[in-house]
This record gives C-alpha cells, sequence and structure tokens, in this order.
C-alpha cells in the first residue's frame, strides 16, 4: 500500500537508508561516490567522499587518525522543495552511531542545489560500524516553510568556473605551449605608469604578474569567445601577439586567471570593472561571479538606485536589475511621490510589476496555505533570476540572457521534452 506523502511542515522527520557497499575498499583517490534515493515524492542523490574533500591525503598515521568523511545532498527534481534535514551513521543494531554531526540545516532545493557536511565522522569511526562491509546512512527530512523566500538576501546563482581543474590550471602562463601572447602596457590613471606604480599594480595582484600574457587560443574560445576573435592565427606557427586595448593591466591578468580556473583576487573590490571586462570578452561566468559579488557589496537607497539600475541595464546584469526592482517595489510609495523614475530606462514595467508581484508573495508566505515551492504553472513568470539561471543552467541553456529569454528556452525545453 502506497502512502500519502506528508503535509507541508510536518513535524516528523522522514528517514531514509542509503547503504555505500565496500565502503572500506573505496580507493583513497576516489573523489565521491554516490546513491540515488526517493523521498518525499522528490529525488535525491547523497554524494560521500570517503576521505573527505581534500584530493590528497598523507600516508602517515597521525593524519589517518584526523580522516573525515564528507556527506553532501543534492537534488535531482525540477520541482522545487524546502525542507530540513540531517545524516546519521548506523551500525548493526540500526543505532545512531556516535561521533557525527548532530545538528539539521535548512535549505530551499532546486534542480542544482547541493548541500551538507564536509567533515561529517571520522573515518575510524565509519570503519568500525559497517553492517556486513557497507556503510549504512540515514538521511532524515521534513518540509519546511522558510520564511522570506523571495528576499533580496538569496544568493545570485553562480555556475561553478568550468575551466577549474589541473589540467587546465596547469597550463596557465606556460610559455612553450602557448600559442597567444596578450601584450598590456601597464596605466596608472591614464598615463603610463612609472616603476613605482608598476611595482604598486604587481603586489596587489602578484608579486610575479607579467605585461605578456601568454594564453591558448582553444581554452579562450570556449571560456571567452570575443577575446579568442581577438586572436588571428599566424601563418608560420609563432604565437601569435596580440595588444588588448582599453583594459587594465590587472584586470587582463584577473580575466585570465578566471579564464583557466583560479579565483580572482580582490573581485568584490572590483566589481564592475570585471562585469565590463567580462560582458565585453564573453567570459559569461565571471560575469555572474562579479555580478553577485557587486549585489553583495552594494546597499540600494533611493539616491543611487537609478545609477545601479543604469549600469545593470547596459550590462545586461539581470540579477542586480532584480535587486534594484526589489528595493523599488518595497519603496513605492516614497519613489512615486519624488518622480525618481522619470529617467529609468524603457521597457521596464514588467520587471517592476514582477518585483510587486514576488514582494506580495513575501507578504503572505507565513499565511496558512500549503504552498510549497513554486507551482510550475504560474511560477516561471515570477521566479527570481537566480531560480531561472539555475534552472537553464541544469537544462545544459545559455543562463546570460534576459528575463523573457530565460523564460523562453525553459519553455521551449520543456515543450520540446514531451513531444
Amino acid at each position: 500500500m502506497r502512502t500519502a506523502p506528508p503535509p507541508p511542515c510536518h513535524p516528523i522527520f522522514i528517514g531514509s537508508k542509503v547503504y555505500f557497499h565496500g565502503f572500506a575498499k573505496l580507493p583513497r583517490d576516489q573523489e565521491a561516490t554516490h546513491a540515488y534515493f526517493t523521498c518525499l515524492d522528490h529525488e535525491w542523490r547523497l554524494n560521500l567522499s570517503p576521505f573527505g574533500c581534500e584530493k590528497e591525503v598523507d600516508e602517515d598515521e597521525s593524519s589517518k587518525e584526523n580522516t573525515t568523511i564528507s556527506l553532501m545532498l543534492s537534488h535531482n527534481s525540477d520541482e522545487h522543495i524546502n525542507i530540513e534535514f540531517g545524516f546519521a551513521i548506523k551500525d548493526a543494531n540500526d543505532e545512531k552511531v556516535s561521533g557525527g554531526i548532530t545538528t539539521t540545516t535548512t535549505c530551499m532545493f532546486i534542480s542544482y542545489t547541493k548541500k551538507g557536511f564536509s567533515q561529517f565522522m571520522l573515518r575510524r569511526r565509519t570503519l568500525e560500524n559497517l553492517v556486513q562491509g557497507a556503510l549504512v546512512v540515514e538521511v532524515r527530512m521534513k518540509p519546511i516553510k522558510i520564511k522570506n523566500r523571495y528576499s533580496t538576501s538569496l544568493q545570485p546563482f553562480v555556475p561553478k568556473n568550468p575551466s577549474a581543474c589541473r589540467v587546465i590550471q596547469d597550463l596557465f602562463m606556460h610559455e612553450e605551449s602557448a600559442d597567444v601572447v596578450f601584450e598590456v602596457a601597464v596605466e596608472v590613471a591614464g598615463k603610463q605608469a612609472t616603476s613605482k606604480d608598476r611595482a604598486k599594480v604587481q603586489k596587489t595582484i602578484t608579486s610575479t604578474s607579467p605585461t605578456m600574457f601568454y594564453a591558448h587560443r582553444n581554452i579562450l574560445m570556449r571560456a571567452a569567445p570575443q577575446l579568442a576573435e581577438l586572436c588571428t592565427p599566424s601563418a608560420d606557427e609563432t604565437p601569435t601577439v596580440v595588444q588588448v586595448p582599453n583594459i587594465t593591466f590587472p584586470n587582463v591578468y584577473r580575466l585570465l586567471l578566471y579564464i583557466y580556473g583560479f579565483e580572482v583576487p580582490d573581485l568584490r573590490k572590483n566589481a564592475m570593472e570585471m562585469i565590463e571586462v567580462a560582458n565585453k570578452y564573453g567570459a559569461v561566468n565571471l560575469k555572474l561571479e562579479a555580478e553577485a559579488q557587486y549585489i553583495k557589496s552594494s546597499t540600494f537607497t533611493t539616491f543611487n538606485m537609478m545609477d545601479h539600475l543604469l549600469f545593470a541595464d547596459s550590462m545586461s546584469c539581470e540579477a542586480l536589475k532584480e535587486a534594484v526592482m526589489d528595493f523599488i517595489a518595497k519603496n513605492r510609495d516614497k519613489i512615486i511621490q519624488k518622480n525618481l523614475l522619470k529617467d529609468a530606462p524603457a521597457g521596464l514595467l514588467n520587471d517592476i510589476m514582477v518585483a510587486m508581484a514576488r514582494v506580495e508573495k513575501e507578504k503572505n508566505y507565513d499565511s496558512d496555505s500549503d504552498e510549497m515551492g513554486v507551482d510550475e504553472s504560474e511560477g516561471l513568470s515570477t521566479m527570481r533570476i537566480r531560480e531561472l539561471r539555475g534552472r537553464a543552467h541544469a537544462k545544459g541553456l545559455d543562463v546570460d540572457g534576459s528575463r523573457e529569454a530565460l523564460i523562453f528556452a525553459l519553455k521551449n525545453s520543456s515543450s520540446k521534452k514531451k513531444c
């Protein structure tokens, strides 16, 4: 007999057991293994790293004593769900093994979300409590309502840097294999830099930053196609020398750092410049990451909201535009009274209406309604940019489009799937 799913905000946790057979024999270089299961009428994936998140583990006995396992829960269903969840290791008597993290955590799960504990329990404790060679993990969860689900405090969606792997990173500034050389002059405040200025810039970025950057056209074509277009292959098979116009020396370095899979230093401090650079050269993921940092570091007021809005419109920064629209919707009486939208870009009426609809949902979210997540039939029109981008990314679609373009692509993708 099939039991009905628990109602929203059910007070009891639902447990699902997941078995990892042959746990003790999983190799040391095994980064992660996973198992699928269903709970609350949703599909889930439990990711296990048998030696923790670190790829390299020392062989000495002291490190073995402190090695931990990592458990991460990811969502494999298209529908949204808000849950509180936790993990427990079970022994042969179905008793909870002590020594693990006992706290639960809450999260709004959509198709790309992953959350858990990178250091859940000492590995030696798990080895002592295997059940016929299998590690038994109980995943406990219950649906909840998350207050202020539509708040601007939600983190913008930022895809993982696809170049963040050792193979690509090892090619960064690799002169012997490079087929492109970028020449950039160090300039400060619009004038040619002195040796003192050059030293100051190099100290800010790295102690060995050069004015010539070695790159690879094939990598640029995937990570920054507009930048790759500047690199016409030379006939004699020597590296193509390219002078990059209208971009500062530090920003070229930051751009190439990201293209080759590294984190960008001081991104929040230089977010506006990096949005412009990434937008110009087609580095989509860098643009989204810089946009997220820009939003985090900005405080919107009635005095500066138009500056933020005009910048967002010029750079096609939909998440930033949405954040400003949320501010406008929440302060609409004051803004309308002072006629502060007279210089706003044309065509923003729909964005304002969407923002106002979200504000109303936020006010009514604590009602007794049984709503959990977003109804697909009405959800796309008022869904946040972070959610639209997340769904588009999960389906392999372009994530740097306007709200209308994202909704159209998602609907078109769904209709093709049904056919």
